[in-house]
Order: structure tokens, then C-alpha cells, then sequence
């Protein structure tokens, strides 16, 4: 679907979202391309990355978006081809900037509009980029969020099974890493190339969105160590909790096989046991029995074992 198509001077910009055959063919129309080619060239899923030929200039971007009732993150993609002075930007929505409004956030690309200043195509390439990293900014707070919960669940005195959404959540880090660490290599491709053609702000504005893009970087770093931790934590936990059941378990053992060793040297039988005459032998038993079980308790109880 094609979002705007704009003659104005200097530059001609066309924008499209979720792009279809006659959306591409206008697109290779206005910058003189073949349309095979940029079919081949907007695969969707493509890394970050930019090319830079006698045809045009390529760069492409991963976006993020967030679903917070299935922590899920959906990476969508955005590609800037610019040409002399045209300018095309498609925009391949992620899957999860359909859900349910409020809960998740996708990319939102400039449009021309009133603006005069993004009639550079410099300025529409960096007002991208601000829009692209902060997607990934949002989506980096959710998921430190999910890591908090993660860790007060663990932590807590109650028995809990956080395996599952521990790994589920590694595998969004690992999603939100895919889509900003290729992201430095272009930048810094963009910046010397601002830097050589004395594009002072723009080069500016490059430094900044590289700056942020490295701090979304070290977070998903961190966050992925704190999920490691977290891991090895809850399996920790579960060790020390299946150690403590052993415990009780085996106490409880004890218990039953005391009386038990009592009762079976009773029951034997023989002619010549001098108890089994008593008047009282049968109630001395089971109070020795209560005793000792008692007792055995008791020490289990000041040691911890129950």
C-alpha cells in the first residue's frame, strides 16, 4: 500500500507499507531499477545492512515490536533506497503490530506533511533511524520489565516453574539482538560517509542514533547474562527444594522403620523370650515404640528436617 507519493522539490519521496507488485513497480519506476531486482532485494527477514552502488543506495533495518500478555517480540523490516534525488521507503510491518492496540508498538515512519526539512533525503534516512531504534528502545524496557518478574518469581518463598518463560524470554533477547547489532556496522558505513561529504548535522544526528543503538546493544547483553543467571538460580532453587523433600522423605523413613525393628523382633516367636510372659509387656512395647518415634522427631524438628 503505497502511503504517499510526494513531487516536492528537491526531493521525491514514496513511502509503502506492506508493499505488493504494483507497489514494487512503482517503486523501480521512480528509481529507474528493474523490478526483479528489488524484488530480490527486499526479502523479507533480510539482516540489517547497507549497499551502496552505481544504482543506488540500500540500507536495511530490522524493527521491533512488543506483545506484553505473550511477551512475544516480532521483528518487522524497513528499507531506505535512495537515488540522486529520489527516495523510496518501504516498510514491512512486524506480525505483532496487528494485536491488540496499547500492548504493542510498532515502528511509525515520518511523512512528509508540512515538514520542509525532510525534503533531504540525509534528514528522511535519519528521521527513519530515529523511529527504528526507538522500537527497539520500547521493546527493551518491556523485556527488562519481564526480566524483573522473572527474578522476583524466582525469589520468592513459594515453589514456582519459570523454565519455560525464562527460555521463551532468552529467545526474544535473542530476536532483539538480531535486529540491533548488525545495526552498528551501517551506521558507521553512514557516518563516514556524512563525515566525508561535510553533512555536519546530519553526521551529528548519526553519532547520536549510533550511541543509542550501542545501548540498546549492552542491554540486550545484560539482559541476556541476567537471564542466564536467573536460569541457573531457579535450577539451583529446584535442586535445594528436591534436596529438602529427600530430606523429609527420608526422615519420615526413619520414623516408620524404628517401630517397625521393634515390632519384628517381638513377632519372631521364639520359646525363650522372658518379655513375652510380662503383664505389662505389650504396653511397655508400644510406649517404647511412642518414645523413641517422639524423640526421633524431635531431633529431626531442632535440625530442620521438618
Amino acid at each position: 500500500m503505497i502511503l504517499f507519493d510526494t513531487t516536492a522539490s528537491p526531493l521525491r519521496w514514496l513511502g509503502i507499507e506492506s508493499p505488493t507488485t504494483s507497489d514494487l513497480q512503482r517503486a523501480a519506476q521512480m528509481l529507474d531499477l528493474r523490478v526483479p531486482q528489488l524484488h530480490l532485494d527486499l526479502g523479507h527477514n533480510r539482516r540489517p545492512g547497507l549497499v551502496v552502488d552505481a544504482r543506488a543506495m540500500h540500507l536495511t533495518l530490522r524493527t521491533l515490536s512488543y506483545d506484553d500478555d505473550s511477551d512475544a517480540v516480532e521483528s518487522g523490516q524497513v528499507d531506505v533506497i535512495t537515488r540522486e534525488s529520489r527516495l523510496v521507503v518501504i516498510h514491512q510491518p512486524a506480525a505483532g503490530s496487528s494485536l491488540t492496540p496499547g500492548r504493542t508498538r510498532d515502528v511509525r515512519l515520518p511523512t512528509p506533511g508540512p515538514y520542509p526539512d525532510l525534503a533531504d533525503s540525509s534528514v528522511v534516512l535519519v528521521r527513519v533511524l530515529d523511529a527504528v531504534v526507538q522500537g527497539h528502545e520500547f521493546v527493551m524496557e518491556e523485556l527488562a520489565v519481564d526480566v524483573e518478574e522473572i527474578e522476583v518469581s524466582i525469589f520468592s518463598p513459594g515453589r514456582t516453574s519459570d523454565a519455560e518463560r525464562i527460555y521463551l524470554l532468552k529467545r526474544e533477547v535473542a530476536e532483539a539482538r538480531r535486529a540491533a547489532q548488525p545495526l552498528l556496522g551501517p551506521l558507521a558505513a553512514l557516518t563516514q560517509r556524512a563525515a566525508d561529504g561535510g553533512e555536519d548535522v546530519t553526521l551529528v544526528a548519526l553519532r547520536t542514533v549510533t550511541s543509542r543503538v550501542q545501548r540498546v546493544v549492552e542491554q540486550v547483553e545484560s539482559l541476556d547474562h541476567m537471564l542466564t543467571a536467573v536460569f541457573d538460580a531457579h535450577v539451583a532453587k529446584i535442586s535445594i527444594q528436591q534436596n529438602e523433600d529427600m530430606r523429609k522423605i527420608s526422615a519420615g523413613a526413619a520414623l516408620i522403620v524404628v517401630p517397625t525393628l521393634i515390632a519384628g523382633i517381638y513377632g519372631m516367636n521364639f520359646d525363650h523370650m522372658p518379655e513375652l510372659g510380662w503383664t505389662y509387656g505389650y504396653p511397655l512395647v508400644l510406649a517404647a515404640m511412642g518414645l523413641t518415634v517422639l524423640s526421633m522427631w524431635l531431633a529431626f524438628r531442632r535440625s530442620g528436617w521438618f
